[in-house]
């Protein structure tokens, strides 16, 4: 038996394929939707600082043309986990660290230095953490007036740097409002 292929009988098949690919697409949807209402409900949760998700967030930082010889170039990762705590039933205490991982080069370099300059010449470089901050939110449960989400605390800066040249070196503390 010969089959003949016609552009009718292609044109058959293909839109016989389109209308099945329309119909389980049709059929599937309800659950798409319901996959798309439920991530926009994490986004949601995750952008407000109030909800009870903890988050860690990475933020990545790059800078050029930094130090006196506008050489230096500076690069910062900062681990910020923010974890909300319930302290009653209308309050939580929102704990947001930043902790910053730093890779700077050529910062602090000046050709031609003297060697009895306090900043070695042969030290171009520094890795290692900085110092970290550490802020407690006392914030309400539900938002205010207009939606607004706020809180207020202390803020502690802990110097933790790994070398010299990446921190103050001195412990802080201060108001902090978000």
């Amino acid at each position: 038996m010969k089959y003949v292929t016609t552009p009718r009988v292609l044109s058959a098949i293909f839109a016989a394929f389109l209308l099945s690919v329309r119909g389980l697409h049709a059929t599937d949807a309800p659950e798409v939707e319901a996959d798309t209402d439920e991530a926009d409900k994490l986004a949601k949760q995750l952008a407000n600082p109030i909800s009870s998700l903890i988050s860690v967030p990475f933020q990545a930082n790059e800078d050029f043309g930094y130090g006196p010889s506008h050489n230096g170039y500076k690069f910062t990762l900062n681990i910020q986990p923010v974890i909300p705590i319930s302290i009653s039933k209308d309050w939580n205490v929102i704990v947001r660290t930043i902790l910053p991982v730093v890779s700077q080069h050529d910062l602090f370099y000046v050709e031609n230095l003297p060697k009895s300059a306090p900043i070695n010449p042969q030290n171009r470089s520094q890795d290692g953490l900085s110092e970290h901050d550490q802020s407690f939110f006392f914030s309400p449960k539900k938002p205010g007036p207009f939606g607004l989400i706020w809180g207020i605390g202390p803020a502690f800066l802990y110097p933790t740097g790994t070398q010299d040249l990446l921190g103050t070196g001195t412990f802080s503390i201060g108001p902090t409002v978000n």
